[in-house]
């Protein structure tokens, strides 16, 4: 929002995890055909599953975030 040129994400065949959130958070997002978004699950440290309350906010985070386009 504080960018003073936009910011487009380019996804060539998929952008899973922190790239689903990059890929949303950007002004715009380009995708080539038969691109994907998604699978962002938040994982500790140690590579296992974040408890709920982790999950429910990175939910919410990415929600408000697809809204706002």
């Amino acid at each position: 929002e504080d960018a003073e040129v936009p910011v487009f994400a380019f996804v060539n065949r998929r952008a899973f995890s922190a790239g689903a959130m990059i890929a949303l958070a950007a002004d715009g997002i380009y995708m080539r055909p038969g691109g994907v978004i998604g699978a962002a699950t938040p994982v500790t440290g140690e590579g296992q599953k974040a408890s709920e309350k982790i999950v429910s906010a990175m939910r919410s985070e990415m929600r408000a975030l697809a809204e706002r386009r």
